[in-house]
This record gives structure tokens, C-alpha cells and sequence, in this order.
């Protein structure tokens, strides 16, 4: 996939920090920073596993 797939996602306030998001992910592309927040890297299959399975609804895909 492409490199950009990664800024076709965002998490907004309701994320609890629970890592389920990061425990679904097929391919690892998921992780918490230095602050703790949510970030995707470069190896998204767009199977959208993280936006499914978050208990909070908080990870959203972009409509640009």
C-alpha cells in the first residue's frame, strides 16, 4: 500500500489508550508514541481492523 494510507486515519479525544487497536492489527502498523498517543506507520493494508474493533469508536477515517 501506499506510503500516504498512514494520513487517512485519525484519533480524536474518546480514545481510552486500551491498545486493542494495536492488538488487531494485521501488520504491526499501529503503536503508541513517546506520549502515549496513537500513530500508524507506512505498512497499512487498509483492512481497518483499528477503526472496527475500537471499543470508543475514537479512530476515524478521513474524508478529505
Amino acid at each position: 500500500m501506499c506510503n500516504l494510507i498512514k494520513d487517512n486515519f485519525y484519533v480524536n479525544e474518546d480514545c481510552i489508550k486500551c491498545s486493542t487497536c494495536i492488538k488487531v492489527c494485521p501488520r504491526a502498523n499501529v503503536s503508541y508514541d513517546k506520549s502515549k498517543n496513537i500513530k500508524f506507520s507506512k505498512h497499512c493494508e487498509s483492512c481497518l481492523s483499528c477503526v472496527n474493533n475500537c471499543p470508543k469508536t475514537a479512530i476515524k477515517v478521513k474524508n478529505d
